[in-house]
């Protein structure tokens, strides 16, 4: 073989090893290019599931705080309807010591106090009730301490280490539970 034929063989070879990796580096273009299509595809389906999902957690965030803030504005409208209900159950109350039949109610108590605590039990009563009481309780009456409250009265053990509460407001305070149940209707 001649240097010219050498030559041209490798020539030759030369061009289809350049030919063949043209080919290849082709093929691995485009296999690569498929792939960034598809990996593109991807990411923007994720991209917009993500989308919908915050979308969706989003719109569920703010139902759940407007439930939220509709039971709150619930609570509070039930709160003045108990603390309004409160108020003139005080007023009503306080207009009821001015009736006879109040009185009647005092001499009750005070009949179930000492019958609780003993007979030389002592009252402890607001200043405007002294004086409507029978005699057999205004003996029992101390006389130097004045009840402040809407109204009732207190009886104490003769030697002050019992006490039983009969004011409306304790008894208000007593029952409550009862009394809100009652009045958030």
């Amino acid at each position: 073989m001649s240097l010219e034929d050498l030559v041209k063989e490798v020539k030759d070879r030369t061009e289809r090893e350049l030919a063949e990796i043209q080919k290849q580096a082709e093929t691995e273009k485009a296999t690569l290019s498929h792939s960034v299509e598809l990996e593109t595809a991807r990411l923007n389906s994720e991209n917009a599931a993500s989308a919908e999902t915050d979308i969706a957690m989003g719109s569920t965030k703010l139902v759940a705080a407007a439930r939220l803030q509709a039971r709150k504005t619930q609570m509070e409208a039930k709160e003045k309807r108990v603390e309004g209900g409160k108020t003139i159950l005080s007023q009503r109350l306080k207009a009821f010591t001015s009736s006879p039949a109040y009185y009647q109610l005092l001499q009750k108590m005070a009949d179930v106090g000492i019958k609780a605590l003993g007979e030389e039990s002592r009252l402890v009563v607001r200043k405007e009730d002294a004086s409507q009481l029978s005699p057999y309780l205004m003996i029992r009456i101390v006389k130097d301490r004045n009840l402040n409250s809407l109204g009732g009265l207190v009886v104490e053990s003769q030697d002050g280490k019992r006490r039983i509460s009969m004011t409306f407001e304790d008894l208000l305070l007593w029952k409550e539970d009862k009394i809100n149940e009652i009045l958030s209707r």
